[in-house]
């Protein structure tokens, strides 16, 4: 005998989900979506070589990103994201340079009340 939840039900367990009629269409629409993440994951990048684009690229490309973007609407040589890049460190300054066009954590700040 299972054990009961807590208000005196049992658990629902993967099985119980797949059997309702209701789940059918969800668990149809998850599998293309699995099935295209499990393709990009096979995708490669070039490899870092010295001399690469760093933190402070990163940071450029992202603050920039914006107007790359609509740029690259009608250009074929603009690019929104730098390659080859230093890994990491490029991708942090690319999302803190994104950051930098909402205000960064100030317009959060600013929202919050202190009494």
């Amino acid at each position: 005998m299972r054990p009961k939840g807590p208000r005196g039900q049992r658990p629902l367990t993967a099985v119980d989900f797949c059997a309702k009629e209701a789940n059918h269409a969800a668990i149809k629409r998850l599998i293309p979506f699995a099935a295209l993440l499990l393709l990009t994951a096979c995708a490669t990048a070039p490899l870092a070589i010295e001399g690469s684009r760093g933190f402070f690229w990163g940071f450029f490309d992202g603050a920039v990103a914006p107007i790359a973007f609509i740029i690259s609407w009608f250009s074929d040589q603009v690019g929104i994201y730098g390659v080859p890049n230093s890994g990491g460190w490029y991708d942090f300054g690319f999302l803190l340079g994104l950051t930098s066009w909402a205000g960064g954590g100030e317009a959060a700040r600013r929202r919050r009340r202190w009494n």
